[in-house]
């Protein structure tokens, strides 16, 4: 008959993996990436990671820090452009948070952008804003991942299109 000890031992180490394996998962489902190529608009031509990304999300807002521990910044041949930030927060709530923001001071003219509505994709909120040239641009939050995404489009359903596809890879849907 085998010691207590012994039992002990074996019933902890199947315990052990599979907390390190669901770590692991957890940490692998956390991590930033950006699509290869988007449908009807090419391949990524650029990207910045890391600090250098972090540190250009912090310049665009007035507060300096909104929390991002992690950032992607990639542009695409056809001029689309994604902003894709890790926070510490709930991305949902940092993203309405923005939305309210900008519907704020865009009524005051202090920002060049206009809150054009917002539609849920999947399991995401998208808000839409055009900017003062009437680019469409979209935003959401999905966990701890907030994404923007510079449609390089005037045109809605252009937009709308390449706002699924993006959505469809930081599974919203």
């Amino acid at each position: 008959m085998p010691s207590v000890k012994k039992l002990v031992f074996v019933a902890i180490i199947p315990i052990f993996v599979f907390l390190i394996a669901s770590l692991a998962i957890l940490y692998r489902s956390e991590t930033l990436s950006v699509p290869q190529s988007l449908t009807g608009c090419g391949h990524l031509v650029s990207i910045v990671e890391g600090e250098e990304a972090v540190e250009k999300i912090n310049k665009l807002h007035w507060s300096g820090d909104v929390g991002v521990i992690d950032a992607i910044i990639s542009e695409y041949v056809c001029g689309v452009r994604l902003w894709v930030s890790m926070s510490k927060l709930d991305a949902e709530k940092l993203v309405e948070m923005m939305a309210n923001a900008i519907a704020l001071y865009s009524d005051r003219g202090v920002l060049p952008l206009k809150i054009l509505g917002k539609r849920v994709v999947g399991e995401c909120t998208v808000y839409l804003v055009a900017d003062a040239s009437g680019q469409i641009h979209a935003f959401w939050g999905k966990g701890h991942i907030g994404v923007w995404v510079e449609t390089a489009t005037s045109d809605l359903n252009k937009a709308v299109d390449i706002v699924e596809e993006v959505a469809r890879y930081y599974k919203c849907t």
